[in-house]
C-alpha cells in the first residue's frame, strides 16, 4: 500500500471525477437516508414472517378471489417531498399554502379485481369560538362564593 501511495502521490481527482465514476460506472445516486429498524431483517424475524406465510398459505384464503384489502391515508395540503436542491450554503426550502394544513384521510377498500369503496373523509370543522375547558383554577375561595356562579362562567364557554 505504501509504494503505491508514493507512485500515486502526484495524482488529484476531483470530487466531480468521482461522482461521475459513482453514478454512471457503479449506477450509485446519492439520496437522503430512510431509517429503518435495526432487527427488521433479523433471523427472529424473517422466520416469523416465514411461519407466518406458511400459517395463512395452508388456509383456503385465495387472496386473488376471496379478500377485501383496507387501507386508510392521511395528507394535508403542505405535504412537500422531504428533501431538494438549493444553492450551497443556502437551505431548501418551499413554500407552502399555511403553516399548518388541515389534514384529510382518504379510506379504502380493494379486491385484486376492483375497487369496492374509496372514501375521502374531512375532518370536523370547530367553530373559532369554541374552547376546550380542561380544568378551572380558583386562585381565591371568595373569587366564587357560590356554585351557581361558577355554573354561570362554565356556561359561557363551548365544551
Amino acid at each position: 500500500m505504501d509504494s503505491l501511495t508514493q507512485k500515486l502521490s502526484d495524482l488529484s481527482v476531483k470530487k466531480s471525477t468521482v461522482h461521475n465514476f459513482l453514478k454512471t460506472e457503479c449506477n450509485l445516486s446519492f439520496k437522503k437516508l430512510a431509517a429503518q429498524p435495526a432487527a427488521r431483517n433479523s433471523p427472529t424475524k424473517i422466520q416469523n414472517r416465514k411461519d407466518w406465510v406458511i400459517k395463512w398459505s395452508a388456509t383456503d384464503m385465495n387472496y386473488l378471489e376471496n379478500c377485501v384489502f383496507v387501507d386508510e391515508s392521511g395528507f394535508n395540503i403542505s405535504m412537500r417531498p422531504p428533501s431538494g436542491w438549493s444553492l450551497k450554503g443556502k437551505p431548501a426550502l418551499t413554500d407552502t399554502p399555511t403553516g399548518r394544513a388541515v389534514s384529510h384521510t382518504v379510506l379504502g377498500a380493494t379486491t385484486a379485481k376492483f375497487v369496492v369503496s374509496m372514501e375521502f373523509r374531512n375532518p370536523k370543522k370547530k367553530p373559532q369560538n369554541e374552547l376546550k375547558l380542561t380544568s378551572v383554577i380558583v386562585k381565591e375561595k371568595h373569587q366564587l362564593k357560590r356554585k351557581s356562579q361558577l355554573q354561570k362562567v362554565l356556561s359561557l364557554v363551548i365544551i
